[in-house]
């Protein structure tokens, strides 16, 4: 075991995240310059209070589901990355471009359908070196498998086999529920967004305070006519399943860098001209632009109006933005954990007002039909369990560690 981890846990040191002290201006005064890194490293114990808080992480998974929109054009999808009423659909050459090629799968399938039904009416050559003598593996049945013997050893392994498949499938569970979390806020999918939304979607210009940005974004500003640009996001579709650490999106070129001009002169190395630099590919990381490719140049093939798949995947290779590794379920959501607990207290005291039915107990109004957590704190009025630390009540004794871990009873 490494011994910087060796006595995290209860009562044990804990690792702070690294401080990063990196662009900060080397011009500040010092006093301004001491108020920066100061605040650094509040964020820094911030983030590491928060990915150990036991409350926070069980509020987290419970809340996955609250927050989502199911009825975006594409599916699920988190209200702090999306806005139903602006985000998702898609624009003309891209329907166009779909159908056709589902028209061309379709007839490649069904040639290939043909070939194989050819070829399964056609006797087959008999294989002289096939054998079926399975003498070579009959040493793996006379070994005991785990569990198997009499009285209390066969109990024994049973008992560390189930243990070991519950623990497997906790795993298992517990990654498919980070994977289906990061697909509803946008990693892993190539996505549609409002114009005047789609550059904070991707976390340019992002405000300190949210958390951070996102670590891979591959933005693509289409022409809503272009063929160009309808080939290029089938294959932004296709490439996304592959790379889950990165978010794929696209918005309306023109109408992006209209609405957002201010914006667009700020982030982007030059000047981004509608009549000449669009259909345009951006590769961004942590927040900014590391490579810009206008009118796609040396991605495609002019003639044919397609891009070329191996040239684009390099590109974006190149500028480091294909991630597999998914980010922090911490990182996923901007919703913060006081955000939604303040939300929910919020719905629970207007229920009060409205003498809305629910389940739980409020003890400053009486009412036995309010869903609100008995924590023994006068005024809390918080829906989910808690604790308060420092305050003793009946129902908690205040103290993150309780008295019997102390002494060891």
């Amino acid at each position: 075991m490494d011994n910087s981890r060796a006595l995290e846990g209860i009562g044990g040191p804990v690792q702070l995240d690294t401080t990063d002290f990196g662009g900060i201006d080397p011009a500040l005064e010092d006093c301004c310059r001491r108020d920066a890194e100061d605040t650094r490293r509040k964020d820094a114990l911030t983030t590491t209070l928060r990915r150990h808080d036991r409350v926070a992480l069980a509020e987290r998974r419970r809340r996955i589901g609250r927050h989502l929109l199911p009825d975006l054009s594409f599916g699920a999808g988190c209200r702090c990355c999306y806005d139903p009423n602006g985000d998702g659909g898609e624009y003309p050459a891209l329907v166009d471009a779909r159908s056709s090629n589902f028209v061309t799968n379709s007839l490649t399938e069904k040639t290939d359908l043909e070939r194989e039904n050819q070829a399964h009416h056609q006797p087959e050559e008999s294989d002289k070196n096939d054998s079926d003598d399975d003498s070579e593996f009959d040493y793996l049945l006379d070994e005991d498998l785990p569990g198997s013997g009499e009285g209390g050893e066969a109990n024994k392994g049973d008992s560390l086999l189930q243990q070991l498949e519950d623990d497997r499938r906790a795993e298992l569970e517990l990654a498919m529920l980070h994977r289906e979390s990061a697909m509803q806020h946008g990693y892993g999918v190539h996505r549609q967004f409002a114009p005047a939304r789609v550059f904070r979607a991707a976390d340019l210009m992002v405000s300190q305070g949210r958390g951070a940005a996102a670590p891979a974004v591959v933005l693509h500003l289409y022409e809503t006519n272009s063929m160009l640009s309808a080939s290029l996001d089938l294959f932004l579709e296709e490439l996304a399943m592959d790379f889950g650490g990165t978010k794929f999106m696209r918005a309306d070129g023109r109408s992006t860098i209209i609405l957002e001009s201010d914006v667009a002169d700020k982030v982007f190395p030059k000047k981004v001209r509608p009549s000449d630099d669009l259909p345009a590919l951006v590769a961004i990381r942590d927040g900014v632009v590391v490579a810009f490719c206008p009118s796609l140049n040396g991605l495609a093939d002019r003639s044919s109006q397609r891009i070329e798949p191996r040239a684009v995947q390099e590109w974006l290779d190149r500028a480091g933005v294909l991630r597999t590794e998914l980010p922090r379920i911490d990182d996923l959501c901007r919703i913060r954990p006081e955000e939604d607990a303040l939300y929910e207290s919020m719905l629970a005291l207007s229920a009060v007002g409205q003498q809305i039915p629910f389940q739980g107990k409020n003890e400053l109004q009486g009412d036995d039909d309010v869903n609100i957590y008995n924590c023994g704190v006068p005024g809390c009025n918080k829906a989910f369990s808690h604790e308060h630390v420092g305050i003793k009540t009946n129902q908690q004794d205040g103290l993150v560690v309780s008295e019997e871990q102390a002494i060891g009873n």
